[in-house]
C-alpha cells in the first residue's frame, strides 16, 4: 500500500469486493482517512468489524494500534479466508480473530465498554443489527457505519441510525467525494503516472449518495 493511513501495509492481489486498485494505492474511502487517523491515535483496546471482506481495515488496523485486539466477521466463506491470509502477510492473525456470522448476542458480548470500536458495513444489515435494545453495550463504544438504504433517494436507514444514537452518541455524517482532490495532493505519483490512467485507478464505483456515520460517545 503506498500512501494513506496504512501505508507500507502488505496487501493481496485480489479483493472480495469492488476494485483494488484503490487499495494498492491508498486512496480507498479517502474520505476516512482523517477519521482513521484520528481512531489510531486513540488506539482502541477492541476493534470489531463487522463485514470485513478481505480485511482492509481489520488488518489495517491491526498494524497500526499495536495494542488492539480485531475482530473481524463476514458471512462470506471466501472472505474469512482472504482475511486471514492477509493477516498472515502482515504479521498480525496473533490480534486478528475472523470469523462468520455476528449475532446481536456474539456483538454485545464482543465489546469492552468505553475502549471498543465498531466499523460495520454490512449491505443494509446495519439497521437491525445496531439494535440498542437487542445489544444495549452498543451505547459504550464508538461507531464508524456505512450507511446502504433499501431505495435510491431514501434516508430512512440513516435517519433512523441518526436519530437512535443522538441522545448517547455525537453523530456526524461523511459523504463520499470523487478522488480528483487526492490525486492533486499526489505530487510525487502524478509526475510518474498519468491523471487519466490515476483518475481510472482510484475510481470504487460507489452508487451516489454514499454516506458513512462517524456515531461518537459522548464524553460530557
Amino acid at each position: 500500500m503506498v500512501t494513506g493511513p496504512f501505508a507500507g501495509m502488505r496487501y493481496l492481489d485480489e479483493s472480495v469486493w469492488g476494485p483494488i486498485t484503490p487499495k494498492w494505492l491508498g486512496s480507498y474511502e479517502a474520505e476516512l482517512h482523517e477519521l482513521i487517523e484520528e481512531i489510531i491515535r486513540v488506539q482502541y483496546s477492541r476493534i470489531i468489524n463487522v463485514g470485513c471482506a478481505e480485511g482492509y481495515y481489520a488488518v489495517g488496523l491491526a498494524r497500526a494500534c499495536t495494542s488492539s485486539t480485531i475482530f473481524a466477521f463476514d458471512t462470506d466463506c471466501w472472505s474469512q479466508l482472504q482475511c486471514r491470509q492477509l493477516a498472515r502477510l502482515n504479521d498480525v492473525s496473533q490480534r486478528v480473530s475472523v470469523s462468520g456470522y455476528c449475532s446481536h448476542s456474539t456483538l454485545n458480548d464482543s465489546i469492552i465498554p468505553k475502549s471498543t470500536l465498531v466499523i460495520c458495513d454490512i449491505e443494509g444489515g446495519e439497521d437491525p443489527l445496531l439494535s440498542l435494545d437487542i445489544v444495549p453495550a452498543l451505547l459504550t463504544c464508538d461507531l464508524i457505519v456505512e450507511i446502504h438504504e433499501h431505495e435510491c433517494g431514501s434516508h430512512m436507514v440513516e435517519e433512523s441510525l441518526a436519530n437512535r444514537f443522538s441522545s448517547s452518541h455525537r453523530v456526524t455524517r461523511i459523504s463520499a467525494l470523487d478522488r480528483k482532490s487526492w490525486i492533486d495532493s499526489q505530487y510525487e505519483m502524478v509526475r510518474t503516472v498519468s491523471r487519466e490512467l490515476l483518475i481510472e485507478a482510484t475510481a470504487e464505483h460507489r452508487a451516489n449518495g454514499l454516506v458513512w456515520l462517524w456515531i461518537k460517545r459522548r464524553e460530557d
